[in-house]
């Protein structure tokens, strides 16, 4: 399960927004570290499905879509056959919150997380603490995730947890996520 970040709803999610508080903005989708998971290469080596809950029309907070999250995850157990040992969630800047904030409502559920150029949400540190945790930015970021990213490792460290820290040299905010999608 993928939260994408700010200027993504049901409709900018693959044709973009070009009037973007980050710039011209292509879509989600349309990024080509994005379309890695869903690669042949990808299917043909480690086969996942990719859920990517994305906001409403006009959406901008991720508030109040985490639960729906969970039935939707719930859902998709009990239709598919999924390997309910390797499940993930990743959330990307603003996604990264309720990515968080998932991992929290389900102790013991994912096998690991991915946290890129965001934030933590409102659960404690000590609620997610065991799950394998990596967090990347770039140092560079326009926006300051990288200090972000280094509070959340460190308060996850604090409750005695051992997430992984990437901090890219450059990229800025949108290519130190693409960089963190694409790292093996």
């Amino acid at each position: 399960c993928i939260y994408h970040g700010a200027c993504g709803d049901e409709i900018t999610f693959t044709n973009g927004d070009h009037s973007c508080s980050l710039g011209d903005f292509p879509g989600y989708a349309n990024y080509a570290g994005n379309k890695a998971f869903a690669s042949y290469r990808q299917q043909a080596t480690d086969p996942a499905i990719v859920l990517w809950p994305t906001l409403r029309a006009g959406g901008s907070s991720w508030t109040g879509y985490v639960p729906q999250t969970t039935n939707l995850l719930n859902d998709f157990i009990a239709r598919f056959s999924i390997d309910t040992n390797r499940l993930y969630v990743a959330g990307m800047s603003a996604g990264s919150p309720p990515a968080w904030d998932l991992l929290s409502l389900r102790p013991g559920y994912f096998a690991g997380a991915l946290l890129l150029a965001g934030a933590p949400g409102k659960a404690p540190p000590s609620a997610i603490k065991d799950v394998p945790l990596w967090a990347c930015a770039a140092l560079d970021d326009e926006l300051g995730r990288a200090a972000s990213v280094q509070g959340e490792v460190e308060s996850l460290r604090i409750a005695r947890g051992n997430p992984l820290c990437t901090l890219f040299n450059t990229g800025g905010h949108v290519d130190g996520i693409t960089m963190g999608m694409s790292t093996p």
